[in-house]
């Protein structure tokens, strides 16, 4: 619907999300009354396009615009904001850098669970009026076609089912269709893939705080509800009823006994799936051996003195220098800094991830391709209310296929190279064979010589 700009009128920029078509980054439109305390930055819109609808995200907020007539915002269908003004910088960033569009790199970003695609469907309004009309139109007119195909579906009909039975431009006979009131729009989003899963969990209440204080009188009368409460004393925070039912069989009943005892309050919580769920550890410290002593105490006394140096961590394979790793990065951590640590080997990271998170907490990720959507999404609502400290988003190689799109022009892909301005592969193997080898050559030589 168009609306006049005026005054009091808020303005947003979206960008529009629509495959296959060279749009500009950003469109103006204005914003109901009824959706402004809906609209920040990052939100999923849908808006009026041509004679169509779009999806797109609000990427920004003009005070004011040459333009006297705008198109308003028809809905918005996001419950959260798809990023932040940070990860829209990034974007931007990627954009000008990569040299490709900003909805390409802002797809990099948003979880594909969270994509949606938007589209305008077509339905007769009344059959009955619809099948007079059409018994009154020539059959081999367009009009006649689309209204035939209309009242022969079972459900709204996209411009693109219409298309494939109607040959030519049939715009201007469903245009007067609709303007005759025979046919109307409809539109259509796609639902999204992904969407929060809820976990029951169980947290122990200070009634079973004090419960727990004759702990073994409970445990005569009720051994399983004893166990149940001092599981939960042991683990800070909710716990969540599958680990307990884990750990025995028949323990949610358990749970809800001590629940109507108010020793326990059970809940839903979002579930923040994760692609290495099922790897980890107790997370405590290990008794390190002399020789990972003295290796983390070098590396100890080198990240005191603030001295940027480099080490070499040589052990054969299980000799223990994973601790060695982790020993240094806690002892960063404690200096209110931050570490980085690169898995050379793609099938120990979701392991390593696991080790880490056991040992430091939840506020540390590193974000894995090829992950399932649900586990992506996961990782995006975590990094939501800031319970993770960084992201660090690896585009990573572009697929042949894909790269053979952008090479005719079908497709811009924001990644580590553009393919158009990729090197040479044969020229860069050859400089870098040379490269290593006069490197070991150097590191072989005798010193002196």
């Amino acid at each position: 619907m168009d609306t006049l700009f005026g005054p009091s009128s808020s303005l947003v920029d979206v960008c529009l999300d629509r495959a296959g078509r060279s749009l500009p980054d950003a469109f103006t439109y204005s914003v109901p009354v009824e959706l402004a305390d809906r609209v920040v930055l990052g939100s999923q819109v849908l808006v009026p396009l041509q004679r169509g609808r779009a999806m797109g995200y609000v990427v920004g907020f003009p005070k004011s615009t040459e333009l006297k007539r705008l198109r308003g915002l028809l809905s918005v269908e996001s419950d959260f904001p798809a990023f932040d003004e940070h990860l829209l910088a990034l974007a931007r960033w990627m954009s000008k850098y990569y040299l490709c569009s900003l909805v390409d790199c802002l797809r990099t970003i948003v979880p594909r669970g969270l994509q949606r695609t938007a589209e305008v469907l077509f339905d007769v309004v009344d059959p009955l009026a619809a099948q007079r009309h059409l018994e009154t139109l020539d059959p081999s007119g367009k009009e006649a076609q689309v209204l035939a195909l209309l009242l022969g579906s079972d459900r709204p009909v996209s411009r693109a089912e219409l298309r494939k039975e109607v040959a030519g431009d049939f715009s201007p006979a469903l245009q007067h269709l609709v303007a005759d009131g025979l046919a109307e729009e409809q539109s259509s989003v796609s639902p999204a893939k992904t969407r929060a899963r809820m976990a029951r969990v169980a947290e122990l209440t200070d009634a079973g705080r004090e419960a727990l204080l004759e702990v073994k009188e409970l445990a005569r009368r009720a051994p399983r509800q004893a166990a149940l409460l001092e599981r939960l004393a042991a683990r800070p925070g909710p716990t969540p009823l599958a680990a307990l039912e884990a750990a025995g069989s028949g323990m949610s009943a358990v749970a809800n006994r001590l629940a109507e005892l108010g020793w326990i309050l059970l809940y839903q919580i979002e579930d923040l799936r994760r692609p290495d769920d099922a790897f980890g550890g107790d997370g405590g410290p290990v008794e390190l051996e002399a020789q990972q002593r003295a290796a983390l105490q070098q590396l100890r006394q080198s990240l005191d003195s603030g001295a940027r140096k480099t080490f070499m961590v040589h052990g054969v394979t299980a000799s223990g220098k994973t601790e060695v790793y982790l020993g240094a990065v806690e002892h960063v951590l404690g200096k209110g800094k931050q570490a980085i640590v690169l898995v050379p080997e793609i099938s120990l990271t979701a392991q390593l991830m696991g080790l880490f998170r056991a040992r430091f907490g939840e506020d540390r990720v590193m974000q894995v391709p090829s992950v399932m959507g649900g586990e992506d999404f996961g990782q995006f609502r975590r990094a939501a209310p800031d319970d993770i400290e960084s992201l660090i988003f690896w585009v990573g190689g572009v697929p042949q296929d894909e790269w053979q799109a952008a090479q005719a022009g079908d497709a811009t892909l924001p990644s580590l190279h553009s393919p158009f301005w990729a090197p040479d592969a044969e020229a860069v193997i050859a400089t870098a064979a040379e490269a290593l080898a006069a490197s070991a050559i150097d590191l072989m030589r005798p010193r002196g010589s």
